[in-house]
Protein backbone atom coordinates (compact mmCIF):
# COMPACT_ATOMS: atom_id res chain seq x y z
CA UNK A 1 0.00 0.00 0.00
CA UNK A 2 2.55 2.26 0.65
CA UNK A 3 4.68 2.15 -2.38
CA UNK A 4 1.54 3.63 -4.32
CA UNK A 5 1.91 7.11 -2.20
CA UNK A 6 5.54 7.06 -2.40
CA UNK A 7 5.52 9.46 -5.25
CA UNK A 8 3.70 11.84 -3.19
CA UNK A 9 5.30 11.38 0.38
CA UNK A 10 7.72 14.41 0.88
CA UNK A 11 10.95 12.34 2.04
CA UNK A 12 11.91 16.01 4.05
CA UNK A 13 8.63 16.27 6.13
CA UNK A 14 8.04 12.56 6.87
CA UNK A 15 8.96 10.28 9.54
CA UNK A 16 8.90 6.50 9.72
CA UNK A 17 7.83 5.43 12.57
CA UNK A 18 7.47 1.09 13.04
CA UNK A 19 4.64 0.06 15.46
CA UNK A 20 5.90 -3.16 17.16
CA UNK A 21 3.68 -5.47 18.98
CA UNK A 22 5.77 -8.17 20.44
CA UNK A 23 3.07 -10.59 20.54
CA UNK A 24 2.59 -10.38 16.76
CA UNK A 25 4.00 -13.44 14.61
CA UNK A 26 6.74 -11.36 12.49
CA UNK A 27 7.75 -9.90 15.92
CA UNK A 28 7.76 -12.96 18.13
CA UNK A 29 11.96 -12.54 17.86
CA UNK A 30 14.59 -9.98 17.42
CA UNK A 31 15.77 -11.83 14.59
CA UNK A 32 12.39 -11.55 12.83
CA UNK A 33 11.48 -8.08 14.25
CA UNK A 34 14.00 -6.83 12.45
CA UNK A 35 13.58 -8.70 9.40
CA UNK A 36 9.89 -6.65 9.10
CA UNK A 37 11.10 -3.38 9.98
CA UNK A 38 13.99 -4.17 7.15
CA UNK A 39 10.97 -5.09 4.92
CA UNK A 40 8.84 -2.15 5.35
CA UNK A 41 12.16 0.51 4.55
CA UNK A 42 13.03 -1.28 1.54
CA UNK A 43 9.34 -1.04 0.32
CA UNK A 44 8.57 2.48 0.83
CA UNK A 45 12.40 3.62 0.69
CA UNK A 46 12.12 5.80 3.92
CA UNK A 47 14.31 5.25 6.75
CA UNK A 48 12.75 4.25 10.23
CA UNK A 49 13.08 6.96 12.34
CA UNK A 50 12.23 5.26 15.88
CA UNK A 51 9.58 2.61 17.27
CA UNK A 52 6.34 2.64 18.64
CA UNK A 53 6.24 -0.14 21.54
CA UNK A 54 2.84 -1.14 21.18
CA UNK A 55 3.00 -4.57 22.80
CA UNK A 56 -0.87 -5.42 23.88
CA UNK A 57 -3.27 -8.11 24.33
CA UNK A 58 -6.17 -6.62 23.76
CA UNK A 59 -8.20 -5.97 26.77
CA UNK A 60 -6.06 -9.10 28.62
CA UNK A 61 -2.79 -6.71 28.79
CA UNK A 62 -1.02 -6.83 31.39
CA UNK A 63 1.90 -4.60 33.17
CA UNK A 64 4.21 -8.05 32.57
CA UNK A 65 3.46 -7.65 28.77
CA UNK A 66 4.14 -4.26 29.02
CA UNK A 67 7.35 -5.12 30.60
CA UNK A 68 8.08 -8.37 27.90
CA UNK A 69 7.42 -5.16 25.21
CA UNK A 70 9.59 -2.86 26.76
CA UNK A 71 12.33 -5.13 26.80
CA UNK A 72 12.21 -6.18 23.32
CA UNK A 73 11.31 -3.02 21.70
CA UNK A 74 14.64 -1.85 23.56
CA UNK A 75 16.62 -4.27 22.05
CA UNK A 76 14.72 -3.69 18.30
CA UNK A 77 16.01 -0.27 18.86
CA UNK A 78 19.45 -0.88 19.13
CA UNK A 79 19.45 -3.54 16.65
CA UNK A 80 18.41 -1.10 14.42
CA UNK A 81 20.17 2.16 15.38
CA UNK A 82 17.07 3.90 16.33
CA UNK A 83 14.61 5.28 19.46
CA UNK A 84 12.11 3.71 20.91
CA UNK A 85 9.73 7.25 20.93
CA UNK A 86 6.19 6.20 22.12
CA UNK A 87 5.00 3.45 24.12
CA UNK A 88 1.26 2.90 23.88
CA UNK A 89 -1.19 1.16 26.90
CA UNK A 90 -4.43 2.35 28.38
CA UNK A 91 -4.97 5.20 30.91
CA UNK A 92 -6.02 2.07 33.34
CA UNK A 93 -2.35 0.38 32.53
CA UNK A 94 -0.69 3.46 32.74
CA UNK A 95 -2.30 4.02 36.20
CA UNK A 96 -1.40 0.75 37.39
CA UNK A 97 1.99 0.38 35.74
CA UNK A 98 4.87 2.28 37.47
CA UNK A 99 7.72 1.27 35.26
CA UNK A 100 10.45 3.39 33.54
CA UNK A 101 9.18 2.51 29.98
CA UNK A 102 11.19 3.58 26.91
CA UNK A 103 9.92 6.58 24.63
CA UNK A 104 7.16 8.46 25.84
CA UNK A 105 3.80 7.55 27.02
CA UNK A 106 1.04 7.71 24.57
CA UNK A 107 -2.39 6.35 25.74
CA UNK A 108 -4.48 4.88 23.59
CA UNK A 109 -8.17 3.11 23.63
CA UNK A 110 -10.29 0.06 21.85
CA UNK A 111 -12.58 0.33 19.58
CA UNK A 112 -13.40 -3.07 18.58
CA UNK A 113 -16.90 -4.53 18.83
CA UNK A 114 -17.52 -7.33 21.42
CA UNK A 115 -18.80 -9.67 18.94
CA UNK A 116 -15.49 -9.58 17.20
CA UNK A 117 -14.13 -10.34 20.15
CA UNK A 118 -15.88 -13.28 21.29
CA UNK A 119 -15.15 -14.86 18.02
CA UNK A 120 -11.92 -16.82 19.45
CA UNK A 121 -9.30 -15.00 16.60
CA UNK A 122 -5.70 -15.90 16.75
CA UNK A 123 -4.85 -12.69 18.56
CA UNK A 124 -7.12 -12.73 21.67
CA UNK A 125 -5.84 -16.95 21.35
CA UNK A 126 -2.43 -15.95 21.79
CA UNK A 127 -0.54 -16.09 25.45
Amino acid sequence: VLRQFRPSIPTEDTAFLFVFNRNRGENADLERARASLLSIEAVHGLPCAGIINNTHMLSETTCDHLRAGDHAARELAAAVGVPVVYYAATAALFAECNDDFAGAPLTIGSVLRQEWMNTGNDHTNRR
